[in-house]
């Protein structure tokens, strides 16, 4: 059986507290979870797919590499799943797919995230 702490998150962010404070609320659902502060370092361990199960991506994080980082991990789109975590004005018309889905951000609570966070996690655990 899958088990939550080998279930490897990765999580970006261009604010450190909201780094942290995924971080701290992921971990404490039993997940590993490491934060990534570089859009070239986070883009990198997306491409090694054995690097992490789930990227949730703060596209701000690559906004100074322009766009084209962002779509090169899109059109990527394998493993690992991602999920783009953006408030809706930075969202760019994206669909979400088996490998890549869209959560808006909401100041008030991170509910929304951890629910697909929880579905990433049930979708590896019957693989």
């Amino acid at each position: 059986m899958f088990e939550p702490g080998s279930f490897r998150i990765m999580v970006t962010d261009a604010n450190h507290r909201i780094r942290d404070f995924l971080k701290r609320e992921l971990e404490q659902e039993g997940y590993t979870v490491a934060c990534i502060s570089s859009g070239v370092e986070a883009y990198n361990c997306i491409r090694d797919a054995n690097c992490f199960d789930l990227v949730i991506l703060d596209p701000e994080l690559l906004v100074p590499y322009d766009h084209s980082l962002l779509w090169k991990v899109i059109k990527q789109n394998g493993p690992p799943r991602i999920i783009i975590h953006a408030y809706a004005d930075f969202l760019p018309e994206l669909k979400s797919s088996d490998t890549l889905r869209i959560v808006e951000k909401n100041a008030s609570s991170i509910a929304v995230l951890k629910e697909e966070v929880r579905r990433c996690y049930s979708l590896m655990e019957g693989t």
